[in-house]
């Protein structure tokens, strides 16, 4: 496989623009090191019950690729599962800086460093509705549609793997890793992986822009530029033909997941469907990232639901519910709070006109 991605980012790099607006292609050591940390956070047994399929990592800066834990208190675990920092999510430096040692981290340029202490809690959060986490909490079940209610109910739900902003302690971080270590331990005992769809980071430009969720049709605020769709699809599919069709044929999974829709879109669903019955494996659809920026307001609780239901439904040792069925319910969702927006201005002008 390491020979995939090698060829993968070949391909790559004559699609990738070089328009001076676009970040140069990542180099394929980083590839590689997003690949070893596949093999790293491999389930405990075969085969792999869930395979979720993302987009791809965030882009590394050079001077931070490849930095060891070089923190005297770093738990014996958490250096078991680092081989060098990358910033994507299985490498446990990312959003844990810290890890890095205070040495290591200062010397990185300002904007590095803050990337790496930030990371993608996004899917921390995932990886926590997955093993059940929240299953004491009532995250699941917002529906609240106050301005600021579902974000205090992450908070909450949320805090073991985030902390509190006001109270970032040594001893607060060693305790929230300590969580995420667990959290990686039971994705392992349960068969679920995360693997990327592009070996290459996807958010190659800079700064923001507004962008519309394929779901709800809704706008949010992107948090970087992604490639332009037609060099994107490209690139996903010459990922998908040189690498990660081939590493699902390895990895053999009995469920495929992509969290993405554009991902299915740039490979085709017929092709996806076909490569999973290949290897008598069941492919569950794509769905939108649940990040509280591309799911909006009370539309958050149904996507960690569903994830949560398909883990259980694994264990059991059940077939897991297809994605599209949460797709509908958030579209509807949607429509519903639409029409109810309408009529309430409707109403509003009518109490004016009166």
């Amino acid at each position: 496989l390491e020979r995939c991605v090698e060829k993968a980012h070949a391909a790559i790099s004559k699609i990738w623009p070089t328009d001076g607006k676009t970040a140069a292609l990542e180099a394929v050591n980083c590839c590689l090191l997003a690949h070893k940390y596949y093999e790293v956070w491999y389930p405990e047994q075969s085969p792999i019950k869930i395979l979720i399929m993302a987009e791809s990592h965030a882009k590394t800066d050079p001077s931070a690729v490849g930095l060891g834990i070089a923190a005297a208190d770093a738990p014996e675990a958490a250096r078991s599962l680092s081989i060098g920092h990358l910033n994507v999510i299985h490498a446990l430096s990312y959003g844990e800086g810290s890890l890095l040692g205070d040495e290591a981290l200062n010397e990185l340029p300002k904007a590095v460093k803050a990337g790496i202490l930030k990371g993608t809690k996004q899917f921390w959060r995932v990886f926590s509705a997955l093993v059940g986490d929240l299953d004491s909490t009532n995250i699941l079940e917002v529906t609240n549609t106050r301005p600021g209610a579902m974000t205090e109910a992450l908070n909450v739900a949320f805090a073991h793997i985030e902390g509190n902003n006001k109270n970032n302690s040594r001893a607060t971080q060693l305790a929230r890793l300590e969580c995420k270590i667990a959290i990686v331990k039971r994705l392992r005992q349960r068969g679920i992986l995360l693997v990327d769809a592009s070996p290459v980071p996807i958010y190659a430009g800079g700064g923001a822009e507004t962008r519309f969720n394929q779901t709800t049709g809704l706008p949010y605020t992107s948090r970087s530029n992604k490639l332009h769709p037609s060099i994107y699809d490209q690139v996903i599919r010459a990922a998908w033909n040189n690498y990660t069709k081939h590493l699902v044929e390895h990895y053999a999974p009995k469920n495929l997941l992509l969290f993405g829709l554009g991902v299915e879109k740039a490979v085709g669903k017929d092709e996806i469907v076909s490569v999973m019955k290949s290897i008598n494996g069941n492919y569950l659809g794509a769905m939108q990232h649940p990040s509280y920026n591309c799911i909006q307001g009370c539309d958050f609780a149904p996507a960690l639901r569903y994830l949560r239901s398909i883990a259980t439904a694994v264990t059991n040792g059940e077939v897991p519910k297809t994605a599209t069925a949460l797709v509908d319910e958030i579209r509807a969702r949607v429509r519903l709070k639409k029409s109810l927006k309408k009529a309430a201005k409707c109403a509003n002008n009518e109490k004016k006109v009166s």
